[in-house]
Formats: structure tokens, C-alpha cells, sequence
């Protein structure tokens, strides 16, 4: 911008052993070419010094340079200065208002916030005992789950055992009925053999005298 020449700091030669000390009292101190560049900056806005002297605090105070312009803009910036602070104090009143406001809307939210805090403990502490119970309960589920397990396994042993011996009397059934049929079928060819030689006639003649000569020995008793 016309008018300003830059930061004092930059147009001081110092020691770098003390450069802290001396950004410290520059800071961001701003030269400008006359009082017209400071006042187009804003008096208050920057701490500003002209090259003729005159420092212009942030506070609107000048100091320096000639008493015909530290008079009228000192007398100016004190009234703007007074306007600010009275706006800064109405706004600071409000805040505090509204903080108190705040304060009260958080004090009214605490104490509810206590009440649901004490219901959330207790429901909290059944949750917790219910909890425990359905742990005992699954506990003893769990429990009773591999005792029958357990039992389970028992009776599969046992079913198999069954089951091999069933397989093993399969076995002997079917050794079984195939021998009586290969006698049965001997019987027959017996018969048929007996039949051909006329040996059954001869076998009932013979059954028929048997029982005569059983019947002939009861009546002599």
C-alpha cells in the first residue's frame, strides 16, 4: 500500500543475541510515511509510527510528531475510543447475561441429569443381576447339555454294539435256515426215494402193527 514503508523491526540492525528482546518492543509495529497512510489504515487497528515521529497506539492514543495533529486526532480517537469501550461494555453485560442464563438452563440440566443418573445406576445393578442368573443358567444348560452328550455317546456305543451282535445273529439265522432247507430238501428226496422202493407202505403196515400190538398190551392190563 502507498504510504507505508514496512515494519520497523526490518529497519533495525541488533545483535541475534538479542533479537527476542527487540521483536519484543517492535513487534508489529508498522512505519508509515504520514498521518493520512495511518489514518487510511485505521487508527487502532495497528500500532503505527510515522517518519516524523508521531506513534499511534492501539489503544487511539498518539503520541509524538507535531501538537497541532496530536491534539485533533487525540481528542477524536479519545471519543471513539469511549464509543468502543461503552459497545465493548454493552456486549460484555450481554454476554454475562447470557452466561448466567446458561448457567442456570446447565445447573437445571445437572440436576436432572442426577435423577436419570440414579435411575441409569439402578437399572444398571438389575441388569447386572439378571445378567449373572442367565449366566447360571446357561451355566447350568452347558452342564446338563454335556451329561447328556455324554449319555448320548453312551447309548451310540451301545447301539453299535447291538447292532454287531444283531449282525452277527443275521448271520447265524441265515447259516441256520439254510441248513434246514438243505435237510428239508434231503427229507423230500428221502420220500421220494422211499416212495419209489415202496418202503412208505411197508413203514405204515409196520406203524399200523405197532400200534395194534400197543393197543393188544393195554387190554392185557
Amino acid at each position: 500500500m502507498r504510504g507505508v514503508v514496512g515494519l520497523a523491526v526490518d529497519f533495525v540492525e541488533y545483535d541475534p543475541a538479542i533479537e527476542k528482546a527487540v521483536r519484543y518492543v517492535f513487534g508489529d509495529t508498522v512505519i508509515v510515511q504520514d498521518f493520512d497512510t495511518a489514518r487510511m489504515l485505521g487508527i487502532g487497528t495497528y500500532r503505527m509510527v510515522t517518519v516524523e515521529g508521531e506513534i499511534f497506539e492501539k489503544s487511539g492514543t498518539i503520541t509524538g510528531g507535531t501538537d497541532k495533529n496530536r491534539g485533533i486526532i487525540g481528542k477524536g480517537n479519545l471519543e471513539a475510543e469511549k464509543i468502543r469501550l461503552e459497545k465493548e461494555d454493552d456486549r460484555l453485560k450481554a454476554e454475562e447475561k447470557a452466561m448466567e442464563e446458561e448457567l442456570k438452563r446447565l445447573e437445571g440440566k445437572i440436576s436432572l441429569t442426577g435423577k436419570e443418573l440414579y435411575q441409569l445406576s439402578n437399572e444398571n445393578q438389575n441388569v447386572m443381576l439378571r445378567s449373572r442368573e442367565i449366566e447360571e443358567k446357561i451355566d447350568s444348560s452347558i452342564n446338563r447339555i454335556n451329561l447328556l452328550e455324554e449319555e448320548i455317546l453312551s447309548l451310540k456305543k451301545k447301539q453299535l454294539d447291538i447292532e454287531d451282535k444283531l449282525e452277527v445273529v443275521d448271520r447265524h439265522i441265515l447259516e441256520v435256515e439254510r441248513q434246514l432247507s438243505q435237510v428239508q430238501k434231503r427229507k423230500e428226496e428221502l420220500f421220494k426215494k422211499m416212495e419209489s422202493e415202496g418202503l412208505h407202505r411197508l413203514r405204515k403196515e409196520w406203524e399200523e402193527a405197532t400200534q395194534k400190538v400197543y393197543t393188544l398190551r393195554e387190554k392185557r392190563k
